[in-house]
């Protein structure tokens, strides 16, 4: 009776046929061969791919899993490096960068990526979890220190050194207001939703968080004066 292991194999070995034929199914044929445990051969055909477009971040990434995998600490960093330079907002090549630098005893970069992760990734509540774990291990503070408070000082770092790079404020923007919405700062939340509503004044979702934003009587003056003049 075949087992699941054996129906996977058998589907893999199928695809990496299917594949084997069409060159731009590269990415395709290397990841099947990772799955089958000829990482030499999915590296091969990367590398490959890497030659024909330099920019190719998926075939980075999968470069730097490999490397990761085999706890190739310095090949790994430095394609989650090239990855992370110019996809910020990459949670994996994050995930992965944080968990180097955290067996290297470098917190504090550890923690940066960790940050990073937190306001682009999908699940804050683990992310959240290993920035405590990490700072608890670390901590030359009281064990009782206010972990919420030093993470609104990084979202507000990481936010004033994102706002001069225009193309990351457009891809993170509303997710940076719902993040301070849910801290409290509801005046930085507001600014970020006014822009927001200037190029999108009829998206009824940003006119929800900005009328929360506004019932919060925090904002300032002039943030309220000009989200008064979009309705």
């Amino acid at each position: 009776m075949n087992t699941d292991a054996d129906s996977i194999t058998k589907l893999l070995l199928s695809l990496k046929e299917e594949f084997a034929e069409d060159p731009n199914n590269n990415l395709m044929l290397a990841g099947i061969s990772k799955s089958l445990g000829d990482c030499d051969k999915a590296l091969s055909i990367l590398f490959s791919e890497l030659r024909q477009n330099q920019g190719n971040l998926s075939a980075k990434l999968m470069i730097a899993e490999i490397y990761y995998e085999r706890w190739m600490i310095d090949e790994a960093k430095k394609y989650l490096g090239q990855i992370i330079d110019l996809t910020p907002n990459n949670e994996k090549a994050l995930d992965m960068l944080s968990k180097i630098y955290n067996s290297e005893n470098d917190t504090e970069k550890a923690l940066d990526l960790l940050y990073k992760k937190f306001i682009f990734g999908s699940n804050k509540s683990q992310t959240l979890f290993e920035i405590e774990s990490l700072k608890n291990k670390n901590a030359t503070e009281s064990p009782h220190f206010d972990i919420t408070k030093n993470i609104k000082n990084k979202l507000s770092d990481s936010y004033d050194r994102i706002n001069s790079k225009t193309s990351e404020v457009n891809l993170i923007t509303e997710t940076m207001a719902d993040l301070y919405i849910n801290q409290g700062y509801y005046d930085k939340a507001a600014e970020i939703l006014v822009l927001l509503l200037k190029k999108a004044p009829h998206d009824p979702h940003l006119k929800t968080k900005l009328s929360l934003s506004i019932a919060s009587k925090s904002i300032s003056r002039k943030t309220y004066e000009v989200a008064e003049e979009l309705d």
